[in-house]
């Protein structure tokens, strides 16, 4: 489906997934901007943990989607699963998206028509950038070690065809809440997708000390073992070397960090679990 915006232009359409839970709603309807979401083609709001939830009255094209299971990668699939539109744009429920945001994106998708665009995050309170972001137009496989899921735009025609999903077993809700968007994007660049940096500010997020976090718990860390399984060869080897490393200087115990190998050594279970 294309949206019709000048007697010359038609902009591709994009589905907004926003995933969240009960718990979080009230704020979430309190200080999420949806004045951003006018240029939305459709918006989904998957909530998990819905047995205490109470009806909401919002325009037609927000979609509400209620989910007694749980995980941010369950929901993903959901979204990707319910979405009738060109591309669909993965979002959380504390994400502050610039008014602009939208219409910038459909015209980077209209110049480039790539199967997986990434976009930039600021901080929300500084303004500052969210994280260093690669100077590059045409991401690959280092690129992507470093991307969340709330910064990809994907294709629904080509991510549907694909059959590549988000691993389940691995993100927020889950036992091992991280790496789940990038072993994604590793499944699809291992297929052939073309992937664009877009070099623009467009939402913000919360601060959070992720060097801290990231690098001391023992599930995320076992996570990122899996990842490094996954990215394979000698780089992974590598990769799992320095997050090793990093993990001890960011204060993490031995027997912390060791989940790092765990997660290595384990990995073939998680994969296999989409």
């Amino acid at each position: 489906m294309m949206s019709l915006v000048s007697s010359n232009i038609i902009l591709p359409t994009i589905t907004v997934a926003i995933s969240t839970i009960a718990e979080n709603m009230d704020r979430f309807l309190n200080n999420f901007p949806f004045e951003s979401l006018l240029d939305a083609d459709e918006v989904l709001i998957i909530i998990q943990d819905t047995l205490d939830h109470k009806p909401m009255e919002l325009p037609s094209k927000y979609i509400i989607i209620e989910d007694n299971g749980k995980g941010v990668s369950r929901s993903r699939n959901l979204g990707l699963s319910y979405a009738k539109y060109d591309y669909i744009w993965f979002m959380d429920d504390d994400i502050q998206l610039n008014n602009d945001a939208i219409i910038t994106a459909k015209n980077y998708i209209l110049k480039y028509n790539a199967d997986i665009f990434t976009v930039r995050m600021q901080n929300f309170d500084s303004d500052a950038p969210y994280k260093n972001y690669p100077n590059k137009h045409l991401l690959g496989r280092r690129d992507i070690i470093n991307i969340s899921t709330v910064e990809i735009i994907a294709s629904r025609e080509f991510i549907l065809d694909s059959k590549v999903r988000f691993n389940e077993s691995l993100g927020l809700g889950t036992k091992y809440p991280s790496c789940e968007e990038n072993i994604f994007l590793l499944d699809l660049l291992d297929i052939g997708a073309e992937i664009i940096h877009v070099p623009e500010y467009v939402q913000k997020h919360p601060l959070v000390n992720r060097r801290r976090m990231h690098f001391t718990d023992p599930n995320i860390l076992f996570a990122k073992g899996v990842f490094c399984n996954r990215y394979s060869g000698f780089m992974g080897i590598v990769l799992l070397f320095l997050w090793m490393c990093k993990s001890l200087i960011c204060g993490a115990s031995f027997k912390d960090a060791i989940n790092l190998v765990y997660g290595y050594n384990s990995a073939d279970n998680i994969l296999n679990n989409v």
